[in-house]
């Protein structure tokens, strides 16, 4: 299953700490934005280019490998996701990530 353009773009936005009003999301400079897909055994290295475009072009990338099931994203999709909700990454009022979960079930 590949994941719509808008999907991509929201992702990518969380990635790199879009604040959605409540800072649910570390915000993440160049180095920690290389760290997070190292965290996903991915090889990708922030290259100094814009967050946000950067991110979306790697998740573009990772939209288009195959997928194992045809009903879910490629495995490395599924690896970002899952990075992305870290319970390690949440402090300060949303320990158990619900309130980030919200945001990323829409």
């Amino acid at each position: 299953m590949k994941l719509q353009p808008r999907t991509i773009k929201e992702i990518s936005e969380m990635i790199c700490g879009q604040d959605y009003g409540e800072n649910l999301f570390p915000y993440r400079s160049s180095s920690y934005l290389t760290d997070f897909f190292s965290n996903c055994n991915l090889p990708h290295c922030h290259d100094g280019s814009t967050r946000n475009w950067w991110v979306r072009n790697v998740l573009d990338e990772l939209n288009e490998r195959p997928v194992d099931n045809p009903l879910l994203p490629s495995n490395e999709l599924i690896a970002v996701i899952t990075e992305l909700l870290e319970p390690t990454e949440f402090q300060d009022g949303d320990d158990d990530r619900s309130k980030a979960l919200s945001v990323i079930n829409k």
